[in-house]
């Protein structure tokens, strides 16, 4: 991603909006149990940022049945009930599982 954008500048003179544009710009993902943990944490600006710009291109993220279970599972034996009913209420509305095999 990061040398498309670099070529592009070179080849053409571009505005700050477009080059911020293009920075922000993601693929359609599957999205594993780390980086979604790392999105929930909302520690990390980067992550924010294109957890965000995810968010505003494809409405939802996207996980497989196995990271459901590895979050759920980590909270069940961590007693972070609380986080563990957000993350399912949250999962009904933010995040697109994968249950096929």
């Amino acid at each position: 991603m990061f040398q498309k954008l670099l070529m592009k500048l070179l080849l053409k003179r571009w505005k700050k909006e477009d080059i911020l544009e293009q920075m922000n710009e993601v693929e359609k993902s599957l999205l594993d149990t780390d980086i979604l943990s790392e999105i929930i944490k909302r520690v990390n600006p980067r992550i924010i940022v294109k957890a965000n710009s995810y968010l505003n291109q494809f409405d939802k993220y996207i996980i497989s049945a196995i990271t459901v279970m590895e979050i759920v599972e980590g909270w069940q034996k961590r007693k972070q009930e609380r986080r563990l009913q957000q993350f399912l209420t949250i999962k009904m509305t933010n995040i697109c599982a994968l249950y096929r095999f």
